[in-house]
């Protein structure tokens, strides 16, 4: 199969999946959910997070939920981000706090990391609740650390990578460790699959 039908095959099953996570007849969520998560996107988080199961030999189905769970925090992060930003746009359309307001960003965004937790708790898996709320927690610290030295140009290059970890490579980290998680290795092993997203 050609990477490009393999890519786009996967993009279609997470959005499906997406669909079923999100459930919520509010008007005002149904628009978000549309603008947000069906605006587009690589969705290179959960197609790394596939990829990695394949490699480490799962069999098993999770892989899809786990995924889409890791879009959703994407997605809430982003929201969240735009407002402390004051962005006006995302991916080239008027961001979600530009078009609904920042208090319905905020709430929307909340409302997606909520859907994420409470699938991600349905799955049975302990050891994925604990790294994915901790991934939670580094997102928020991070954006704190950054607003904390945004107007400081004596910024040290630990202060940088603390900022750029919790951004993004945590959530490339815990698609990583995740995989291992599910194909039961050992704690090394996922540690080694958690350190393949720091790349």
């Amino acid at each position: 199969m050609k990477v490009s039908v393999l890519k786009d095959s996967l993009i279609r099953k997470f959005d499906k999946k997406l669909e079923t996570i999100i459930r919520e007849d509010l008007k005002i969520l149904s628009e978000i959910k549309t603008y947000t998560i069906q605006s587009g996107g690589k969705r290179i988080r959960p197609i790394l997070h596939y990829c990695l199961c394949q490699l480490l030999g799962y069999s098993g189905k999770h892989w899809l939920d786990v995924g889409a769970i890791a879009e959703l925090i994407h997605a809430a992060s982003l929201l969240h981000d735009d407002v402390v930003d004051e962005a006006e746009t995302r991916r080239g359309l008027q961001s979600v706090g530009s078009k609904f307001g920042n208090k319905t960003a905020i709430l929307a965004g909340d409302y997606l990391l909520a859907c994420g937790i409470d699938h991600l708790n349905g799955l049975g898996y302990p050891e994925l609740m604990e790294v994915f709320t901790q991934v939670i927690k580094d997102l928020s610290v991070s954006e704190l650390i950054q607003m904390e030295w945004e107007k400081n140009p004596k910024i040290t290059l630990d202060i940088y990578n603390k900022i750029i970890y919790g951004k993004t490579a945590s959530l490339f980290a815990v698609v990583c460790v995740s995989a291992g998680i599910l194909s039961d290795k050992n704690e090394k092993e996922k540690r080694n699959s958690g350190n393949l997203g720091l790349i």
